[in-house]
């Protein structure tokens, strides 16, 4: 992995705990940061699509809370995390 992406995976860990700490878990602010966290882990595959699919939950799980689960962007959001825990359960049976 390059200084490029690590730099900018702890810049992202940096800001999720920030926004953790002013927002709290349950905050859009949050959710997006997780998003973008696992959008960044999804591309480094496959050593951090666990970590990818975990952030992708932990922002569908929030926005389901806040917004509902009817709501277009908790529709999204869980799409995206289908599509990626879709991903490693084929890979899982694959070894």
């Amino acid at each position: 992995m390059s200084a490029f992406f690590i730099n900018l995976l702890q810049v992202l860990e940096d800001a999720l705990e920030k926004s953790k700490q002013a927002y709290g878990e349950k905050h859009p602010t949050t959710a997006r940061i997780y998003y973008t966290a696992a959008t960044l882990y999804e591309v480094l595959k496959p050593p951090e699509m666990a970590k990818a699919r975990d952030y992708y939950k932990k922002g569908y799980e929030i926005k389901r809370s806040l917004f509902g689960e009817n709501h277009k962007k908790t529709k999204d959001a869980k799409g995206t995390f289908d599509e990626v825990d879709q991903i490693m359960r084929k890979e899982t049976r694959k070894k």
